[in-house]
C-alpha cells in the first residue's frame, strides 16, 4: 500500500513539473511599436485585441528586499517630473 502511495506521489510530482516546464512562444515583434527610451530601443507587439503592447519596461524602482515597504527615493531618472 505504501509503495503504491509513493508511486502515485512521484507521478503527481513529475506531472506537475512537466506542466511548469512549458514556455509559451514569444510574440512576433511589430515594427510599428519600435520606440527609443533613455535605456535604448524597444519594440513591442500587437495583442489579440490589436492593442500595442511592450513587456519588461522599467517604470519604477524595485520593491524587492528589505526596502519593500520603505518610501520611494526621490531624484533618479525614473522619478523625474514629466
Amino acid at each position: 500500500m505504501i509503495r503504491h502511495l509513493r508511486t502515485l506521489v512521484a507521478i503527481g510530482v513529475l506531472s506537475g513539473l512537466g506542466a511548469c516546464s512549458s514556455v509559451p512562444e514569444p510574440p512576433e515583434p511589430l515594427a510599428a511599436t519600435e520606440r527609443t527610451i533613455s535605456q535604448g530601443q524597444i519594440v513591442g507587439f500587437a495583442a489579440d485585441n490589436a492593442a500595442q503592447v511592450w513587456l519588461g519596461l522599467p517604470y519604477a524602482a524595485s520593491t524587492a528586499g528589505g526596502e519593500s515597504l520603505a518610501r520611494a527615493a526621490a531624484g533618479g531618472p525614473i522619478h523625474r517630473a514629466l
